[in-house]
């Protein structure tokens, strides 16, 4: 009896272990592939002024010419103001996937969070570029006051003084606006 017993839960364990079809194995490479994904240098030339492309839908919404109330004063400070840094396609499609695999019980990597500076090292920018874009910051007497961990963001001051260079920097005037009782900067 006891034999009978050991041959039925023998059996049972094998059939309940799940084997690794050739479609799961070249999941798992493809998603160790795409893991390994680190930030490369995509600023391969001096950043220039004169060369500029207009990002649609950037403007705040509530930066319209129907509040505006005139220019702000050219030696006004504004702080911790913050650049965001966007990943390339391969970054965007791992983090992606590893999002996908860390919400995943039967993944590897399930619950398998990544620090700031893991995924700074990771999913950022390089360290070249991330010189390249403090140094056009500081050329314009622009404070870089912190680059987080994540390498994704760069917070950085405009100094009171520097109106003319802020507005070479951004070529755009930056206006005083009024909405609902509020003053606002745009």
């Amino acid at each position: 009896m006891r034999r009978g017993w050991t041959v039925i839960l023998l059996l049972f364990a094998l059939t309940a272990v799940p084997l690794a079809s050739p479609q799961t194995i070249a999941t798992a490479a493809s998603m160790k592939a795409l893991l390994s994904v680190q930030p490369v240098d995509r600023i391969s030339l001096p950043i220039s002024n004169s060369h500029r492309i207009a990002l649609p839908g950037q403007r705040y919404p509530l930066a319209r010419t129907e509040y505006s109330i005139g220019r702000t004063a050219p030696d006004l400070y504004m702080g911790r103001m913050v650049l965001v840094l966007a990943p390339s396609t391969e970054q965007e499609a791992a983090l992606e996937e590893l999002i996908r695999a860390q919400h995943d019980p039967g993944s590897q990597f399930y619950q398998q969070w990544l620090t700031p500076e893991q995924f700074g090292k990771r999913f950022g920018i390089s360290q070249h570029d991330l010189q390249q874009v403090t140094a056009w910051l500081k050329s314009f007497g622009m404070d870089v006051e912190e680059v987080p961990a994540s390498r994704r963001t760069v917070v950085f001051n405009w100094n009171g003084g520097a109106g003319t260079k802020r507005v070479s920097c951004c070529h755009a005037q930056i206006s005083d606006r009024w909405r609902d009782a509020l003053r606002q900067c745009y």
